[in-house]
C-alpha cells in the first residue's frame, strides 16, 4: 500500500518537474536531500528517469496488494483515495505491462501530460516560489534548472 503509493507519487512530482521545464532528473536530486527522499524515490525515480521497467516488483504484484487492502476495507466504511488511486493507475496498466516493474506507474501519469501542460505556468510560479524561499535550492544543478524556468512575479 505504502509502496504502490509513493511510486504514483514520485511519478506524479518527475511529471510536474517535466510539465514545469525543469529537468526532473535535477528535481529528483534535490527531494533526495529533503524530508521527501527516501529509498523509493532514489531507485524508482531513477527507473522512471531511465524508463526501466524490467521487473524488479511487478505492477501486477502491486495491484494484488493494493485490491487486497481496499476489498479489506470495504465494508468497513473507510475510503482510502491514497490507496485507490494507484490501484487505479496500475489497473490501467496491468494489460499490457502487468510483468513490468511497478514503477511503470510512471507511464499512465505521463499520459496526462498535456493537461499537465496546461498549468505550466502555475507550476512555474510554484517551482520559482519554492527556489526563492530555500526549499527548492538543495544542489546547484536544481538550482540552476529551476533559474531557467522561472517567471517574473
Amino acid at each position: 500500500m505504502i509502496v504502490g503509493a509513493m511510486i504514483n507519487i514520485v511519478a506524479e512530482a518527475l511529471l510536474l518537474a517535466q510539465a514545469a521545464v525543469a529537468d526532473p532528473a535535477d528535481v529528483r536530486e534535490t527531494i533526495r536531500g529533503g524530508f521527501a527522499g527516501s529509498r523509493l524515490l532514489e531507485v524508482h525515480g531513477q527507473r522512471m528517469l531511465d524508463r526501466n521497467f524490467v521487473p524488479g516488483g511487478q505492477v501486477k504484484s502491486q495491484l494484488k496488494d493494493l485490491r487486497n487492502v481496499l476489498a479489506a476495507v470495504a465494508g468497513a466504511g473507510p475510503v482510502l483515495p491514497p490507496t485507490a488511486a494507484p490501484a487505479h493507475n496500475y489497473e490501467s496498466i496491468k494489460g499490457e505491462l502487468a510483468s513490468a516493474d511497478h514503477s511503470a506507474a510512471l507511464l499512465p501519469i505521463h499520459a496526462v501530460e498535456p493537461v499537465v501542460r496546461a498549468v505550466n505556468e502555475r507550476a512555474v510560479r510554484v517551482l520559482a516560489l519554492f527556489y526563492s524561499i530555500g526549499l527548492l535550492a538543495r544542489s546547484e544543478a536544481a538550482a540552476r534548472s529551476v533559474r531557467t524556468c522561472a517567471l517574473p512575479p
